[in-house]
């Protein structure tokens, strides 16, 4: 396994519609990982997509591309060929990318349509799993964030804990066994307090300062009204839920800029 796992994003390869992370498997070989979107008023592939692609063979590096491309074909499943599609397609087998694209499962729903509009592409040692979705041999590791609180420490543990060393004053007539006594002294008070006071998981906040329940509320409202209007078919849901959806991106902005307001009155003074 790679002990030198890392990622990081590839200032040099990203834009605003592409997002490049370069990340190392097991063997230690970089991979990049690409997130793009593609407009639709735009050319398909965009001029970003050549240059990664590019990239990707003059590092001779794996690629992987999960893309927006708002491109018709059925080759990625599409129930139609627009000119987008046929661009798109010419570009793939060009540049000797896999589409891994699986099964028929529509990534785009709308009121009036569905359709598959997300492929993802891939050269190298990527292998597929189902639909669009890939696996990457790869040890992540996963950081655990931990720590110590003295003003928990059990004192009396610790006093036995001390006394059980049989800790004894001595007298030392050189300095080499003056430093083993410190080291010794050092190490038997860290174990002590180690012990004592036990290390304990920082659990981390998973939601934004600004958010609170209303927001909760108003967003599982929306989710469902979605599941219902697919589920439905009918264009009066449909036409409610984007009412739901746009009171909820509303009700965001006024939380938002609410929250911004009393965090700077709050504030006294600049350290």
């Amino acid at each position: 396994m790679s002990k030198n796992l890392y990622s990081h994003i590839d200032l040099n390869l990203s834009t605003d519609d592409l997002t490049v992370v370069t990340v190392k498997d097991v063997k230690d070989e970089p991979i990049l990982l690409a997130s793009c979107y593609l407009p639709h008023d735009d050319e398909a592939p965009t001029a970003e997509v050549h240059r990664l692609v590019a990239a990707s063979r003059g590092r001779m590096q794996a690629l992987v591309v999960g893309a927006d491309a708002n491109a018709h074909h059925t080759i990625w499943s599409s129930t139609d060929i627009n000119q987008r599609g046929e661009c798109l397609l010419n570009f793939i087998l060009q540049s000797s990318l896999v589409t891994a694209n699986r099964g028929e499962e529509p990534t785009y729903i709308g009121p009036t349509s569905k359709n598959v509009l997300d492929i993802t592409l891939y050269t190298g040692r990527c292998a597929m799993v189902e639909n669009i979705y890939f696996s990457i041999a790869s040890e992540p590791k996963i950081k655990v964030d931990v720590r110590r609180n003295p003003r928990n420490t059990n004192w009396d543990l610790y006093v036995q804990i001390l006394e059980y060393k049989r800790l004894r004053p001595c007298v030392f007539n050189s300095h080499e066994k003056v430093e083993a006594g410190v080291n010794l002294f050092t190490n038997a008070l860290n174990k002590a307090f180690n012990s004592a006071c036990p290390t304990i998981r920082v659990k981390r906040k998973t939601k934004p300062p600004w958010w609170n329940k209303e927001l909760g509320l108003h967003r599982r409202m929306v989710r469902d009204m979605f599941h219902w209007a697919k589920l439905a078919e009918s264009e009066d849901c449909w036409n409610e839920y984007k009412d739901l959806l746009r009171d909820y991106k509303k009700l965001m902005r006024r939380t938002k800029r609410q929250s911004w307001i009393n965090f700077c009155s709050s504030l006294d003074k600049t350290n």
